[in-house]
């Protein structure tokens, strides 16, 4: 019988738990997955359609990835050097992250849109009503 190779596929509270920790400070899931203890892509996205639990553990750490990969955008620019090439690389480092806390941010608005039903009220604009006295009310459609 050939020897099974392949990555950790066995889901575990432990190893999802590892997981949602390294993504919470601010590690990339293809960094992670990248790790041969760890499984692929594929399978923590299937977990988290299996599993509700570990579905809003990530979900959590996604938003904790949010704000370290937002802090991390400060230190690169506080630590660049004046210097033409630092500054280059210092601009690319910041607009891969940029884009990728962007791309949280509308991951978690379209979570929250899902969890509320289709126009969830944290998105909906907020309807003023004003009383006049003496005119009479207006019928809304």
């Amino acid at each position: 019988m050939p020897k099974q190779s392949g990555r950790k596929s066995r889901f575990s509270r432990q190893l999802a738990s590892n997981i949602c920790c390294r993504i919470a400070t601010g590690e990339t899931l293809s960094s992670i997955c990248s790790d041969a203890a760890m499984p692929c892509r594929s399978t923590v996205y299937r977990w988290q359609k299996l599993d509700e639990k570990f579905k809003i553990q990530f979900s959590d750490a996604r938003k904790a990835q949010a704000e370290a990969i937002a802090d991390s955008i400060v230190d690169i620019a506080d630590e660049v050097e004046l210097g033409r090439d630092q500054l280059a690389k210092a601009k690319l480092r910041i607009d891969a992250r940029k884009w990728l806390v962007g791309r949280l941010a509308a991951e978690r608005s379209i979570e929250e849109r899902d969890e509320n039903g289709p126009l969830a009220a944290k998105w909906a604009s907020p309807r003023l009503s004003v009383e006049i006295s003496g005119l009479p009310e207006s019928k809304t459609k």
